[in-house]
């Protein structure tokens, strides 16, 4: 796992308020990770998890690319940040 996932996978748990344990490791090893389904994000939290995307990843989100199909896969997400990161 490399420095941009470990972070992704930091910034979904704290805002889904969630602990790092071996049910949730694996929900990210799911190459069909929900972040609304498996990590119960709803609408409000999905918009607080892209700010603090933002912010870690200094990327910013252009509204072409706030697609909820796309953002709430876990796989898209880190493709997005890592197509996008500086």
């Amino acid at each position: 796992m490399n420095e941009t996932e470990s972070k992704l996978r930091e910034i979904i748990l704290k805002t889904a308020r969630m602990d790092l344990i071996e049910e949730t490791e694996n929900l990210f090893l799911d190459p069909e990770c929900d972040l609304m389904v498996d990590f119960g994000l709803d609408s409000l939290l999905m918009v607080e998890l892209v700010v603090d995307i933002e912010s870690a990843f200094d990327i910013e989100f252009g509204l072409e690319d706030l697609d909820i199909e796309v953002l709430k896969k876990y796989n898209e997400l880190l493709k997005y940040i890592n197509d996008h990161k500086g």
